[in-house]
């Protein structure tokens, strides 16, 4: 069946498409996770299924039927809001960038509880090893590898694994 893309979105090497209906279908390289729908034994070589298994888009898929209604890619992330407004993120999560609450990569999208869905979340922004969101209300929050004051939060933070308003 014939699906009518609405959004994409680039990563460094990864696509991100919206479709209509509100499913995610993802292609590109698999090795941090961000395509959010391809086990961490198969991100190399795609398994039995080959290449065509990263280089096709696919769906990503969830327990419950989750629907999208926004996405957004960065360099090695992938995040998404579902209708309800709550966000799901996959990719590279070696300094918390996800949210998530274990320093791992996330190789399955996966609802990140750190970003309430009463904020109203509007956009996100990823480098490599940070993220910087940005909530209905205006408000800018940053997380991940704080050195540099690429978070925008001073120079002397190292890390936030949580969404920290910046001042």
């Amino acid at each position: 069946e014939d699906q009518v893309v609405i959004k994409i979105v680039s990563g460094t090497d990864h696509l991100v498409c919206l479709t209509a209906d509100g499913e995610i279908f993802t292609s590109g390289c698999a090795e941090q996770g961000q395509l959010g729908r391809v086990a961490e034994r198969f991100v190399v070589r795609g398994g039995r299924k080959g290449l065509d298994l990263l280089l096709s888009p696919g769906v990503c898929r969830l327990r419950g039927q989750v629907r999208f209604k926004d996405v957004w890619a960065g360099a090695y992330v992938t995040f998404a809001k579902s209708v309800t407004g709550a966000i799901y993120a996959c990719g590279l999560n070696n300094y918390y960038q996800l949210g998530a609450e274990r320093m791992e990569n996330r190789f399955m999208l996966e609802k990140i509880d750190c970003f309430d869905p009463a904020k109203d979340w509007l956009a996100f922004a990823a480098g490599q090893h940070h993220t910087i969101a940005l909530s209905a209300d205006g408000k800018v929050y940053s997380l991940g590898r704080g050195e540099y004051g690429r978070l925008g939060l001073g120079d002397d933070v190292t890390e936030k694994h949580t969404p920290t308003l910046v001042e």
